[in-house]
């Protein structure tokens, strides 16, 4: 009989590796949550600059023209300050007056939903919306959405041959 010790490392290498080969998981870059999207309507990868845009009201549509719906987590829940504190790096008062001042043009922030099971339902259903929920947490019907920096942008676009 075999020893099981070569089939047990050989297994262990698997799981380090094929995680690496899918490209940019929550988990490799430390973050506790993953960014999800309505299947069809955001494209697969996003910089991180445009999905502080999106939550700051800026860009308002998906580039296929669809409307861009972006839903927060529960309130002082820790994903959701985690996430605040890596897109808004200068403190949620970029955010709170950023809202404050779109509040008299007619324009409002983000929806809280009140649970991330809620967050993923959301985003699976509702055509041009995006959130995040906690890494590991399933989100049946919702893309996954890589989120890089923009030096990992323009290194992507320059290999395809397009502008970052």
């Amino acid at each position: 009989m075999a020893h099981p010790r070569p089939l047990f490392l050989a297994l262990c290498l698997c799981l380090l590796v094929v995680p690496s080969l899918a490209g940019g998981t929550a988990a490799e870059a430390g973050r506790p949550f993953i960014v999800i999207a309505h299947p069809g309507d955001a494209p697969p990868l996003l910089t991180r600059l445009t999905l502080r845009r999106i939550y700051l009201g800026q860009i308002t549509r998906w580039p296929g023209g669809t409307v861009v719906v972006a839903v927060n987590g529960p309130p002082r829940s820790p994903v959701r300050e985690t996430l605040g504190r890596w897109l808004f790096p200068e403190g949620e008062e970029t955010v709170r007056d950023t809202w404050q001042s779109a509040y008299y043009q007619g324009r409002f922030p983000p929806r809280a939903l009140a649970s991330y099971r809620a967050v993923a339902l959301f985003v699976a259903r509702v055509a041009g919306a995006v959130g995040y929920v906690p890494a590991g947490l399933p989100h049946p019907g919702a893309l996954a959405v890589r989120v890089v920096g923009e030096a990992e942008e323009a290194a992507a676009a320059r290999e395809e041959g397009r502008r970052p």
